[in-house]
């Protein structure tokens, strides 16, 4: 039966501030193993690594990183799934003093290896079933970048192939050499408003502060803790908020490859769950799924990537039982904010910063406005992305060290955040943030279009769904399938528009603005 007392942790009343860790990244798998060897620290299906076998296996591959000429500094890409093997090989490269460049599979190769350019990887790391992704990815990038592949499944080895099994079979290593707080740990990479990729560059500080503000002042975990890890772990929410926050405070970590709710309430039953982390449509099926229950260990859910929807926390605190804690942040820093869903707040709150999160909201000029007054939001925090690998990427996103966010909003005189919109063009699918001129730019580029518009349109279970206008040239003969296909051979699935119009021209205005409120309307008919 659940413990009931379990279920107030995640509130916001008497959190105190964090202490400041000494750790890094590259430390947090051996700390776990020198304070709970035994312990089990994941588990994918039947496959499972005990604290002590997690650091074994991290060490023996950064070895192997560093026999194969990875050196501090270099970056090495994470092509892999939610699984065992994603957590070994980020770790590992951490362990190696290299840089993560998470890779979401669901990226075609070309859109992939445009990443890995960006970045300058030097190898690649994938697990079994994403190989082949995995290769053609890096020699689009560079014929001289090859991929290592760590297989939970395999029992023999190869040139390239290494089994899971024997990297955490190998002997245990000494303790990590320390790394400085400011050396660069992970690069991301998120659309945001431009229609080229940014590589977000976070440093050993700024994602320790992130996975410790989860784990200490938002949730309070512990070795008791049972977390599910049904996100994507190539984006920062499933890599910081449930893999390092889970390692941190010593919880085990139950990894679900892909999100099925009903998949999911099984986790939740057979290996007493207690915490979860989801985007609003994961909350949303869980909670309309004929299994969901009260009769749980649950006792908190963390919820970001879109605005939830009160409808979906109503439905979360009736059927399941647990109050979602919803928090806002970005790719660049995060959290930022958050508040229990239970709490009565006016539309677009999203609760108060976190321990040293400094919030404003700026004018058009940039000057600072006072207590509830409408601007721009931007956000000093400590944990705060170091820059982006473009200078002209940062130039634009920082003022003065404070960060822009694009989000249109008011800081109360409590320091409460009050979202309005977005001043950035984004769309938010199902917990992913899309650049609607991204893929503009992938169906500008088809010989028989000559104008687009993509936009996000409401949708009861995603959030929003990407819609497209579409005038095409003179004479052309294009259909819909056409344009799909043209946007998931170079863009990742999601970003692949649902909602088609071909229209004569678009809506503009005198100085010729797309409306995108008519096209908006337009697909509501």
């Amino acid at each position: 039966m659940p413990d009931s007392r379990r279920r107030t942790a995640g509130r916001r009343a008497a959190a105190p501030a964090p202490p400041r860790t000494t750790l890094s990244l590259a430390e947090l798998v051996s700390a776990a193993a020198v304070r709970a060897p035994q312990a089990v620290a994941l588990a994918c299906g039947p496959d499972s690594l005990t604290c002590v076998e997690l650091d074994r296996a991290v060490a023996a591959l950064a070895g192997e990183l560093r026999e194969r000429g990875v050196r501090p500094g270099d970056a090495v890409g994470v092509l892999a799934g939610t699984g065992l093997e994603f957590v070994v090989e980020a770790h590992a490269v951490l362990r190696a003093e290299g840089v993560v460049v998470p890779i979401s599979p669901a990226s075609p190769p070309p859109e992939a290896a445009r990443m890995l350019r960006i970045a300058e990887v030097t190898m690649v790391l994938a697990d079994a079933e994403r190989e082949e992704h995995a290769w053609a990815s890096a020699e689009l990038y560079d014929r001289r970048c090859g991929a290592l592949v760590v297989a939970a499944g395999a029992r023999r080895g190869g040139p390239n192939l290494v089994p899971l099994r024997t990297l955490a079979a190998a002997a245990t290593p000494p303790s990590p050499e320390r790394v400085a707080a400011a050396t660069p740990a992970v690069i991301l990479f998120t659309s945001g408003s431009e229609a080229h990729p940014k590589a977000v560059v976070h440093s050993h500080e700024s994602l320790m502060w992130n996975c410790q503000c989860v784990a200490r002042e938002m949730l309070a975990l512990g070795s008791a803790d049972v977390m599910l890890g049904a996100l994507p772990l190539a984006h920062s929410f499933g890599f910081s908020a449930v893999v390092n926050a889970a390692l941190l405070a010593g919880a085990r970590l139950e990894l679900l490859p892909r999100f099925d709710a009903d998949a999911a309430w099984d986790l939740i039953y057979q290996r007493g769950i207690t915490v979860l982390t989801g985007v609003p449509t994961m909350y949303s099926r869980l909670a309309n799924h004929p299994r969901s229950t009260r009769n749980t260990d649950l006792r908190a859910g963390v919820v970001s990537g879109a605005a939830c929807p009160p409808a979906v926390a109503a439905a979360v605190r009736t059927r399941i039982g647990i109050d979602l804690i919803e928090r806002y942040g970005m790719t660049e820093a995060s959290p930022l904010t958050w508040r229990t869903m239970a709490e009565a707040g006016a539309a677009g709150d999203v609760g108060r910063p976190g321990w040293g999160v400094r919030l404003r909201a700026v004018g058009p000029g940039g000057g600072p406005l006072g207590p509830s007054r409408e601007g721009e939001i931007e956000v000093r925090a400590p944990g705060m992305m170091l820059g982006y690998l473009d200078p002209a990427d940062t130039a634009r996103a920082m003022r003065d060290g404070w960060l822009r966010t694009g989000d249109l909003g008011a800081v109360g005189a409590d320091g409460a955040l009050t979202l309005r919109g977005r001043l950035k063009d984004v769309i938010l699918r199902g917990g992913h943030t899309i650049s609607a001129a991204e893929v503009e730019a992938v169906l500008a580029a088809h010989p028989g279009v000559a104008e687009v518009a993509v936009l996000g349109i409401p949708h009861p279970d995603l959030g929003e769904e990407l819609a497209a206008a579409v005038v095409l040239g003179a004479g052309a003969d294009v259909a819909e399938a056409d344009l799909e296909r043209a946007v998931v051979s170079q863009l990742a699935s999601w970003k692949r528009p649902r909602r088609w119009r071909f229209l004569d021209a678009l809506p503009r205005t005198a100085l010729g603005k797309v409306r995108r409120d008519h096209l908006r309307r337009l697909f509501a008919e």
